[in-house]
Order: structure tokens, then sequence, then C-alpha cells
């Protein structure tokens, strides 16, 4: 975009901003069509749309006759038309909101104006071969180690970040049309605005009680796909059962996958009750059994129900497989009846393309969520 704004200037065009954003968004897109889907292509433009066309409108509210105070006043609105403009688009991937980014807009916005001299400076003088590049480089490093550390700082303040939040796309519309209307309002004054901008709110807590009530009936169990781990979640309504094979190495998947997840779904992700596999009723050495909402899970987790004898084959609707603990699903078989075969990713690689080989040339069928993903079943 600043590309598009300097060259426009060096031919004397007349200068667009909302032309320069457009038209740089449309080069990016020609090279990369796909490059609309990603969250910093998406975030980057709504909040420097928001900074052009709502930053000189707030800043004219109130005028600083002192310099540093009218600066300070400048970053602050700076900072609310970002944040205006991109807050529902950030709960909606991130699901949480920052409540001191006042604070660190005040430390990001002028650090990111000197680190972006710095680069350019570092890009002409190394093209010009002056040896003061590497004294450059190293303020440039310092600028960026500090700008870092600061917004560390502010990110472990305990209310620096309200989580737990969730908006699903229609609600994300809906706010970002009543955000329309409500600053239609402050600029025209007129009562429809208002009314209009009521009706849309009115609309989003609707449809989060449609969710909510939906969210209570549903039943689902989610077999997630977490390297060397088996982990599952059995959801009723708003409560939710979850198993895990080995806690020490789950925290990551929490964070990351498993909380956003339950998050997203109307799921409390917070302090989840983490269970082991062991609660499970365990009739014999290494086959667990499950029984919820009338339907039956056995798990396999070791080798030794091989060299079991059984007086009649054991019935069940999903039949769990992990760490290598079946050769063979012809031997399977002889021992266990399925609706579905799921083999874990703690299986290993090979292990888990040779059953699922296996269990396709059989018919039968199979989810691997090393190469599937997740399984996600609704009752």
């Amino acid at each position: 975009m600043f590309s598009v704004f300097i060259v426009g200037r060096m031919f004397k065009r007349h200068r667009n901003i909302y032309n320069s954003l457009s038209f740089s968004a449309f080069i990016l897109l020609l090279i990369n069509p796909f490059i609309i889907y990603q969250v910093g292509f998406q975030l980057s433009y709504l909040a420097v749309f928001g900074i052009v066309f709502l930053q000189p409108k707030i800043y004219q509210l109130w005028s600083a006759n002192n310099w540093l105070i009218d600066k300070a006043w400048e970053i602050t609105c700076v900072s609310i038309a970002a944040q205006l403009a991109t807050f529902p688009l950030g709960i909606y991937y991130f699901h949480q909101f920052p409540t001191l980014f006042l604070l660190s807009n005040f430390v990001v916005i002028p650090t990111a104006f000197l680190a972006l001299i710095l680069g350019i400076l570092i890009i002409t003088s190394a093209a010009m071969g002056l040896s003061v590049v590497k004294l450059i480089g190293a303020l440039l490093n310092i600028v960026l180690w500090s700008m870092n550390e600061a917004v560390f700082f502010i990110e472990n303040i305990s209310f620096s970040v309200i989580d737990g939040l969730e908006f699903n796309m229609l609600q994300v519309i809906l706010i970002y049309l009543c955000i329309v209307f409500f600053v239609a309002l402050w600029l025209f004054k007129s009562f429809k605005y208002l009314v209009t901008a009521v009706i849309l709110l009115t609309l989003v807590t609707l449809v989060e009680v449609g969710e909510a009530q939906a969210r209570s009936k549903k039943k689902e169990v989610v077999f997630y796909d977490v390297r060397n781990n088996s982990v599952i979640d059995f959801r009723d309504g708003f409560n939710a059962d979850f198993y895990i094979e080995e806690s020490s190495a789950i925290q990551n998947a929490v964070k990351f996958i498993i909380g956003p997840d339950r998050l997203e779904k109307g799921l409390v992700h917070e302090n989840i009750d983490i269970k082991s596999f062991k609660d499970w009723a365990s009739p014999t050495d290494n086959i667990q059994v499950k029984v919820w909402n009338n339907i039956r899970f056995v798990r396999l987790n070791g080798k030794k129900w091989q060299g079991l004898e059984y007086d009649q084959v054991i019935e069940t609707d999903y039949l769990i497989v992990s760490k290598d603990c079946v050769d063979s699903i012809e031997k399977l078989q002889e021992v266990f009846s399925f609706d579905l075969l799921i083999i874990y990713s703690s299986n290993s690689y090979y292990r888990s393309k040779t059953l699922t080989d296996e269990a396709s040339r059989l018919n039968l069928n199979v989810h691997a969520t090393g190469s599937n993903g997740a399984l996600i079943l609704e009752f």
C-alpha cells in the first residue's frame, strides 16, 4: 500500500488513500488469491481502513494545546480506530479481547514506526555498501527487542485480556453492520441509524440464545488428533468428560487445539477436568470399555488382549486402537465386532497406514486421525 502511494506521488498523481488500499489488496490477491483467507491479511487491511476512516474523525473530538499531549491523543485515536475495525474478527479467531490495547499501542506504534525507518536505512545502506549498516542493524535489534519485551510485560498483567469470548461468523457480520450504523449515527445524527443499530444488536443476542439452545441439546464425541497421544472428549449439552492417555504432554494441545474448539462449541475450556482412560471399565488386560448414552466404546491400549481366550465376539459401536496394539485387522475381527474402527496417531505411521489399507480392502469403516485429522461424531 505504501509502495502504491509513493509511486503515485512520484508521478504527481492525485492520491486517494482508499484507492491505494484497494489497489494494493488487488495486487496481492492477483499474486495469491487465497491470501484473503489469511488472518493477517484480513486484520491488517481492516486495521488500516479503520485508521484511515475513523482516526481523523475521532481526533477532531478534542484538541490539545500541548504538543506531547496532542501526540499521545493522536496515538490513542489510532488505537481506538484500529480496535473498532478489528475486534469482532479478533474475537472470532482468537476468542479474546485485549483490555490494555491503548497501553500496548503507546509502545508499539512509535517503536514500529522507528523500526520501519531503520529497516529502510538498512536496505539503503546495504545497497550502497556503507559500513554503517551494522550499526543500524544493531539499533534495529534493540528497538525490536525492547518492543517485544514491553508487549510481553503488558501481556503478563492479569487483567490484560478478557478471555473466553466467542462469536460465530453471523454474529461477526451483524456486529460489523452495527458498528457501521453507529458510526453513521455519530456522523449524520439520524434516528433511523440508531433504530437499525439496536435491531442488529438484538439479532446478535438472539443468535447467541439460539446457539445456546442448540448446544444444550447436542451430543457429540470428539477424537482429537494429538501426536503420540489418545484424546477423547464426550460432550452432552454443556457438560463434557475429557479423557487423555498422557496428561504430561497435553498442555499445548489444550491451549491451541482443544481449548479453542471447546470454546467455539460453547463449552468452558478453562480448567479442563482431565480424566484418565483408567477410569473406563477394564474387563481384561489392555481392553477398556465405556458406555455413553447407550453407545459402546472399546479401547485397546496394549497387545496382551491377543493372547487371551474369549467365549464370544465382543460387540461394540466404536473400536479404538492405540500404541501399535494391533498387528492385523483379521485377527481383530476374530475378537471384536464394530461399526467404526478408529486408529489413533499414537500408532506409528507405518502401522496406521497398514491397518487403514487392510480395513479398506475388507470394506470396513475406518478413520485414522494421523492422516484424516480429528473425528467428530454427532448424535
